[in-house]
């Protein structure tokens, strides 16, 4: 599985494709091109990914934004992610 990208800043906001996106700290980004040139395109310091095994899974409890992160980890794309609620991704990717 490919590796990741950490958000460590505390809430990075960028347009993709005409909508706006908001990555709070601790948001993993998958560990792609298309991502690196994003990160780097609003400024951010690419210190090298985190290997996909490095991804902490969120208690089953946690906030359907966590989970979304981390389904992002795993490889999860937004067309993925869209009309999913916390229970689906819990389901998906708690398991």
């Amino acid at each position: 599985m490919a590796g990741s990208y950490l958000v460590v800043w505390p809430k990075v906001k960028v347009i993709v494709d005409g909508k706006r996106k908001v990555f709070a700290r601790g948001t993993e980004l998958p560990g792609n091109a298309e991502n690196l040139k994003l990160l780097k395109s609003i400024g951010a310091v690419v210190l090298g990914e985190r290997a996909a095994s490095e991804a902490e899974k969120p208690a089953k409890s946690a906030s359907k934004e966590a989970w979304e992160s981390y389904a992002r980890s795993q490889g999860a794309t937004d067309a993925d992610l869209d009309g999913k609620t916390r229970d689906d991704l819990v389901a998906a990717y708690g398991g």
